[in-house]
C-alpha cells in the first residue's frame, strides 16, 4: 500500500481536501498518508469496498468526490486540462467521465487498451453497491443523471504485476463469498458472475471459467457488446483448454454477426481448424472496424492484421503479408508486436 500512496502527489495538488481510509494496513502507509492529509480515517476491513467507500464519502465536504487509486496516474497534459475543467467547476455535471487507459506500452507510454469511465461524482448525489466491482448508485433513483466526458484527459492504471495478482486473488475470494447469497434474479448476479469469470482467465483457470461465462452469455440477450465480449472470453477459454469442436459449435450458432468481436472470436477458433474460413473473418473484422465502448487498439486493430500476415505466409502469399506486416508496423502501439512483425519481415526477406 505504501508505494501506492506516493502516486496521490499527482493529484493531491487538484483536491480541495484529502480523505484517506485505512483498512487495516501493516506497513508504513498511516505515516505515509499524513504526509497528504490530516483527515486519515480507519475502517475495519469486512471484504466489501462499497462499504469502504461510503464510509469514507461521509467525511467529504466539496461539492464533487474525486475516486483515486493508489496505482492510476496523470501526465502532465491532463492534469492541466483537469485544472481547467476544475475551474468551470466540471459543468454542474453529476457524473464526469475520463479516458481510462487500462493498458499501455511501458517504453513508450502509449495507450493499448482504454475506456470511458467516471472518476468523479457529485457529493451526497450517489452511494455505493456491490462488495466488488462497485456500482454508483443515485440517491434519488428518478432523478435525471448529468454526465460530462472529457476524453483528453487520460488516466494510466500502473499495474505493477504483484499488486495485480493479489488483487486479482483477494477478488476471487470475495466474489467466492458473495455469489452463492445472490439469487440469479437479482440484477448484480450475473454482473459479478461476469467479471469471476473474467478473475479466473487472469489466474489461468480456463476450464473453471467456461461455465460461468455460458451462463452469462445465456442470460445477455439485449446488449451486442456485452454478448459479443462474452463470446470471446468464451471462445479464448475453449482455445486455451483445445475443446475446438464447443467452440465451432458456439461460434456457428451465435446470433449477434453484425460486430466486431464476432468476427475476431470468428477468425480465431478457424485459425486453427480453416484458414480460408479465417481470412473472411479477419478481413470483415477489418471492414467492420472497432465499434465497441471499450477499445483495445492491439486486438481490434493490428490483430486481424496480424493474424493475416501470418497466414499469408503460411500460405506463402508473400506480398499480402508484407502489406499486413507494413500496417501493424506503422499502427502498432505495442513495442513487442512491432518487433515481431519486424522480425516476421526480415524471415520473408530471406526467404524471397
Amino acid at each position: 500500500m505504501c508505494k501506492g500512496l506516493m502516486w496521490f502527489g499527482y493529484i493531491s495538488f487538484l483536491a480541495d481536501e484529502i480523505i484517506i481510509t485505512d483498512t487495516g494496513s501493516s506497513d508504513n502507509t498511516i505515516k505515509i498518508a499524513k504526509d497528504f492529509t490530516k483527515k486519515i480515517k480507519h475502517f475495519n476491513w469486512i471484504d466489501d469496498f462499497s462499504a469502504a467507500r461510503n464510509f469514507t464519502d461521509q467525511f467529504a465536504t466539496q461539492d464533487y468526490i474525486l475516486r483515486w487509486d493508489g496505482d492510476w496516474i496523470l501526465n502532465s497534459e491532463s492534469i492541466q486540462k483537469l485544472k481547467e475543467l476544475k475551474a468551470k467547476n466540471f459543468y454542474h455535471k453529476d457524473l464526469i467521465y475520463f479516458d481510462w487507459i487500462l493498458d499501455f506500452d511501458k517504453k513508450t507510454l502509449k495507450p493499448i487498451q482504454s475506456e470511458p469511465y467516471f472518476f468523479l461524482y457529485k457529493n451526497k448525489s450517489f452511494y455505493w453497491q456491490s462488495p466488488i466491482h462497485n456500482d454508483l448508485i443515485p440517491n434519488n433513483p428518478k432523478k435525471k443523471i448529468s454526465t460530462y466526458v472529457d476524453q483528453s484527459i487520460k488516466v494510466f492504471h500502473y499495474k505493477d504485476p504483484l499488486i495485480k495478482k493479489a488483487r486479482y486473488l483477494q477478488t476471487d475470494k470475495i466474489l467466492k463469498k458473495t455469489l452463492p447469497t445472490l439469487s440469479p434474479k437479482n440484477y448484480n448476479y450475473y454482473r459479478l458472475l461476469k467479471f469471476f469469470a473474467q478473475n479466473l482467465i487472469f489466474l489461468k483457470k480456463f476450464n473453471e471459467a467456461i461455465e460461468p461465462l455460458q451462463k452469462c452469455l445465456q442470460n445477455t440477450t439485449s446488449n451486442d457488446d456485452k454478448a459479443c465480449l462474452l463470446l470471446e472470453q468464451l471462445i479464448f477459454c475453449y482455445i486455451q483448454t483445445k475443446q475446438l469442436d464447443k467452440a465451432i459449435v458456439v461460434i456457428d450458432n451465435f446470433g449477434t454477426k453484425h460486430k466486431q468481436r464476432f468476427w475476431l472470436s470468428y477468425g480465431d477458433i478457424y485459425s486453427l481448424v480453416d484458414p480460408t474460413k479465417s481470412i473472411k473473418a479477419y478481413q470483415k473484422a477489418i471492414q467492420i472496424g472497432p465499434d465497441s465502448y471499450d477499445y483495445n487498439i492491439e486486438r481490434m486493430l493490428i490483430h486481424p492484421h496480424l493474424m493475416l500476415a501470418k497466414i499469408y505466409l503460411l500460405t506463402n502469399q508473400l506480398d499480402e503479408s508484407k502489406t499486413h506486416l507494413d500496417f501493424c508496423i506503422q499502427n502498432s502501439h505495442n513495442s513487442n508486436s512491432i518487433l515481431e512483425c519486424k522480425q516476421i519481415k526480415t524471415l520473408i526477406a530471406k526467404t524471397i
